[in-house]
């Protein structure tokens, strides 16, 4: 269904199955570890959150003040998927319904929130574990019913499994669609856009920030090293000064240093919205050596970018080669550019 367009036939391949089994694989060990979670929480009940009459909100009142930026981004971004979900499902655009439920489980809920999530859920207050626990049971418990008209099995088996059907007769078929958050929730939340905007930014800064690692070779994924962002705004600052701790898991860094303004030279960068993040070369990586790599692979993508290019350029070989093997090359060659770009600007960065 996430491939499929209304009316266009589409070519099965093993890929396709591929994608929805690890999308299956992900959804599982979430609910697992949602799971593990819940238990260690005192009378906690999924049930609460199943979406009936008098269901318990993510956050009571008096909580709203201790939400972190993240939860109430993921509450915020639950709430624009489904509206999203909904626009495309009375448009009868199923595709672009079951790529707003994938995107925000997969990437969203899972890949940024649950890891945020963990350093309250292992951490000394009770009081805040169970506020994220409630978090995750209300956003997910949504997820499993955005999720339910594409894959019905696995969700029915998950619902279930977490208790959110008070008995066996009970089944995530008849649970209510889930509803947006109202305007007072929104509001004594704190869910704008602006929350959005700025986590959404910081995801792109740490995504930035783990590619310079993996750009260099001498560096290994269980290696600390340290980073350095120079924010654009005295704001932005201020803000991720505040979330270091955060940041330096995420990056897999010894730390994170923040700077306002300051230009970063002689070491590999990326410029994000929220400023420059730089990676420490200092006792951790041998610039020299690294230089040398770089010019090396460069040297080799531009002799490929030269073969490719002569095939593109040969009118015997563009008239006689099938149609898809000459998109082939021009994808080729597209892919040639890009990591020479990034290449080059590695070693622009290393001086």
């Amino acid at each position: 269904m996430q491939t499929t367009s209304p009316g266009i036939d589409v070519f099965i391949s093993m890929d396709k199955f591929e994608i929805g089994r690890n999308f299956g694989t992900k959804i599982w060990n979430a609910a697992r570890f949602i799971q593990m979670h819940a238990s260690k929480v005192e009378g906690f009940s999924f049930a609460a959150y199943a979406g009936g009459a008098g269901d318990a909100a993510p956050c009571p009142q008096g909580e709203a003040a201790s939400l972190s930026l993240d939860d109430r981004h993921i509450l915020a971004t639950a709430d624009a998927a489904l509206a999203a979900m909904d626009t495309a499902l009375a448009g009868y655009r199923f595709q672009d319904a079951a790529l707003a439920a994938y995107d925000f489980v997969w990437s969203q809920f899972c890949d940024w929130y649950l890891e945020e999530a963990k350093r309250d859920l292992y951490g000394d207050d009770p009081a805040r574990r169970a506020q994220v626990v409630g978090i995750l049971a209300d956003v997910f418990g949504r997820a499993l019913r955005m999720i339910h008209p594409f894959m019905p099995f696995v969700t029915e088996e998950i619902w279930h499994q977490l208790a959110y059907a008070a008995s066996d007769e009970e089944t995530i078929s008849r649970a209510p669609w889930p509803k947006p958050y109202t305007a007072e929730q929104k509001a004594a939340w704190g869910l704008d856009e602006e929350v959005r905007a700025y986590v959404n930014a910081r995801h792109d800064l740490v995504t930035a920030g783990r590619a310079l690692r993996s750009s260099l070779s001498a560096i290994k994924p269980s290696d600390k090293v340290a980073f350095v962002v120079s924010a654009k705004t005295a704001e932005a600052a201020d803000r991720l000064r505040a979330e270091t701790e955060s940041l330096a898991g995420f990056l897999g860094a010894s730390g994170v240093e923040v700077l306002c303004g300051e230009t970063l030279s002689g070491m590999p960068s990326a410029d994000t919205a929220l400023g420059t993040v730089a990676l420490k070369l200092e006792g951790s990586v041998d610039a020299e050596a690294e230089k040398k790599k770089a010019q090396d692979e460069i040297a080799k993508l531009e002799g490929f970018l030269r073969t490719v290019e002569a095939k593109l350029g040969n009118e015997t070989f563009l008239s006689k080669a099938p149609a898809a093997i000459v998109e082939q090359q021009k994808a080729r060659k597209e892919e040639l550019l890009a990591d020479l770009a990034r290449k080059r600007a590695l070693l622009d960065s290393l001086g």
